[in-house]
């Protein structure tokens, strides 16, 4: 982030950055001054969100009781390793998929590829569907606006475009919940992404076996489990306060008076 400003009518430009890697890479081509280390305001923003639960009568009718997969902005290379390992392992689990592309046609496709699905405004419109809900293994959220706090239903999330040339999604957002996160293997230009791998916190797949051995293993094992939880939650949290350090710098230096 960059702050203007002006004060005694001279410039003041300063370069706020996520860590130590960015602000080499600003020396390297000779910017040195005003450069600080401030962290990353995303980190903030999920823990922000992370305060708002998400009442739905619909999503709770579908996850009590049930261990839950919630996956997040897929493609369809997620979708079709979801839908495989729905298929091998018999629907043990319940998969809620919230997909990146929401035209009619993608709904479509992933209502063919998931066996036994319904999507969340199918319910909407019908409450009596819920009567049944126990049939349906795979819930399709073909709505926006609900993502960043349904991960909270996950026992464990997914976080889609791994397979894609730009790479996943936002994985702070199902992270910040304490729950363990599975994401595909185009990741290595999200810091974050490398660094909750590194913590015990997340895992990267390429296939449909891998995604069943990670999800086994950590559904299997309770304390491998709560340590992959407890990882994620406390690698967002210690990452707070890149917001507070900006907007400190703008109030002394009185950047938001005339």
């Amino acid at each position: 982030m960059v702050v203007y400003g002006n004060k005694c009518c001279k410039t003041l430009i300063t370069f706020f950055v996520q860590n130590e890697s960015s602000q080499k890479l600003l020396a390297s081509i000779g910017v040195t001054a005003n450069v600080t280390v401030s962290g990353d305001t995303r980190f903030d923003r999920v823990i922000e969100i992370a305060k708002q639960s998400l009442d739905s009568k619909i999503i709770q009718s579908f996850c009590t009781g049930k261990t839950v997969i919630v996956a997040g902005s897929t493609w369809e290379d997620d979708e079709v390793i979801l839908a495989a390992y729905g298929d091998e392992t018999d629907h043990q689990q319940k998969i809620i998929i919230v997909p990146h592309e929401l035209d009619k046609a993608h709904i479509e496709s992933i209502k063919k590829m998931f066996k036994k699905s319904v999507c969340y405004t199918e319910l909407e419109k019908n409450n009596a569907l819920l009567n049944d809900i126990e049939e349906y293994h795979t819930l399709i959220v073909d709505t926006v606006g609900m993502l960043s706090r349904l991960y909270s239903y996950g026992h464990i999330n997914y976080v889609g475009g791994g397979f894609t040339h730009d790479g996943i999604h936002n994985i702070l957002e199902a992270a910040v919940w304490g729950k363990p996160v599975i994401i595909g293997e185009n990741y290595d230009k999200y810091f974050e992404a490398v660094d909750l791998i590194e913590a015990g916190a997340a895992e990267s797949i390429s296939d449909v076996v891998e995604l069943k051995e990670v999800v086994d293993n950590w559904l299997e094992d309770a304390v491998a489990y709560n340590e992959s939880s407890k990882a994620a939650k406390e690698y967002v949290y210690a990452k707070a306060g890149a917001s507070e350090k900006i907007m400190e710098y703008i109030y002394v230096n009185r950047l938001l008076t005339n």
